[in-house]
């Protein structure tokens, strides 16, 4: 263990022994600020349209080129961290106000219309602007144009929606970056939002194919991204990492990923979640319903969606989301502390043509003075419509009647009170564990 892993426990329980906090995980519930909180969340990805636009190379309208910290200018859209507020001078100019702020202003209103209180987002660069500028010169940083993701936070802030924000995930960094570096990344990030009042919880990566290995250098980065937290803001902020829905791996992966919340993208159940929560013994799967109550771990849906082609389910099952949400919602008891519909938007840039139309709302080209924003330096929002029958599913829709939604009242339809914690049930303890 190192000299600077010491530090952090010793900090953390010696200096800070309980504090008060805004996020909690108490009895299979989240709360937030004492009261429970239940997460009906869109999953973001705005990426413009074009990244994906027929001769543009992926570098047209907002994907057009910018300089990054290391010097090298590049689609705006590589890495998909679509949360930058930084503005970078360049020529021709930039937007005053930030290269995606128009993006949020956009869909930040729409998203919190279908009644969502929250977001979950994949990507978000680790070089930030206050490490360019801590070590311009250094470590191949020619640059202080670092991103800066305070902005979109504030504006999360701002239409009422927490987050679920990425830590450096990626599965060729785990494996291959040093722990010094992969610290310091997790560091950057948590120094920069890890106090932001917006933030809900950390999200280490998405689907990675999972073994003994990489799921013990995720614990650890885990255990680091919590224990850094607390030391350096006196907060707990819960940790996961959004597996791919695969039964026979979920015993194991529930005994072995020391997560705070379990996430699973495993809301492509057909109209139901099938056996997630009872199980299937044939492939050696205890189901939810046993599992959080065995390693008192919540159960997070961190996608639900259906891939078709153009929307065809849709209209075929025009109520395939309320069914779904009602199965989510018929296994709270069981822990499941919400869902997160993927996608807001249509990412056309996807591969496979099943999901390019995922979207509850889709992407038209914006005309602004005869030109489009899939043009390269024309740095206008593609303009949003709200998609026929999956939009107003999401907002209002209903199942047999009952409305079945991101807009109705969650514990109404499960049939009981919110739950509110006493100020002096509502206190933090500090992370005491350490796996590395």
């Amino acid at each position: 263990m190192s000299k600077q892993i010491l530090l952090i426990a010793f900090v953390a329980l010696l200096g800070l022994c309980c504090a008060e906090n805004d996020i909690l995980i108490k009895d299979l519930k989240l709360y937030v600020n004492c009261e429970e909180f239940f997460i009906k969340a869109m999953c973001y990805t705005p990426i413009p349209l074009g990244r994906s636009e027929p001769g543009a190379n992926g570098e047209g309208g907002l994907c057009s080129k910018r300089v990054n910290v290391f010097g090298r200018n590049q689609s705006a859209c590589d890495g998909w961290d679509l949360f930058d507020g930084a503005v970078r001078p360049r020529t021709p100019a930039e937007p005053e106000a930030g290269w995606w702020s128009a993006v949020w202003d956009r869909d930040l209103p729409v998203i919190k219309e279908t009644g969502a209180n929250a977001i979950r987002i994949y990507h978000a660069n680790a070089y930030t602007r206050q490490y360019s500028i801590d070590h311009l010169g250094s470590n191949g940083i020619r640059f202080p144009y670092g991103s800066s993701h305070v902005e979109f936070m504030n504006k999360c802030e701002q239409y009422g929606l927490k987050v679920i924000f990425p830590l450096p995930g990626e599965e060729g960094n785990i494996r291959t970056w040093p722990n010094t570096t992969m610290y310091q990344m997790i560091r950057n990030i948590v120094d920069e939002v890890g106090n932001h009042s917006a933030l809900l919880m950390w999200t280490f990566g998405n689907e990675l194919p999972l073994d003994q290995h990489l799921v013990a250098k995720l614990n650890e980065y885990m255990s680091y991204a919590r224990m850094y937290t607390w030391s350096k803001w006196n907060r707990f902020v819960p940790v996961s990492h959004a597996v791919v829905d695969n039964p026979p791996s979920y015993d194991w992966l529930a005994a072995s990923l020391k997560v705070d919340i379990f996430s699973t993208n495993a809301g492509y159940r057909g109209l139901g979640f099938q056996d997630l929560w009872s199980g299937n013994p044939r492939v050696g799967f205890s189901g939810w319903a046993a599992l959080s109550q065995r390693y008192n771990v919540p159960v997070f849906i961190s996608e639900i969606g259906w891939m078709s082609l153009d929307n065809t389910i849709t209209h075929q099952i025009p109520t395939w989301f309320n069914q779904k949400w009602k199965s989510l919602l018929e296994n709270v008891q069981y822990g499941c502390i919400g869902g997160a519909f993927f996608t807001f938007t249509d990412i056309r840039a996807k591969e496979d043509p099943l999901q390019r139309t995922m979207g509850a709302v889709a992407l038209l080209p914006t005309v602004v003075d005869g030109k489009f924003s899939v043009q390269s330096n024309v740095w206008t929002p593609d303009t949003l419509v709200r998609k026929p029958i999956i939009f107003d599913s999401i907002k209002n829709g209903t199942y047999n009647g009952v409305p079945y939604n991101f807009g109705a009242d969650q514990f109404a339809l499960i049939g009981r009170n919110q739950t509110f914690l006493s100020p002096a049930e509502c206190v933090a303890v500090p992370p005491q564990s350490w796996s590395g």
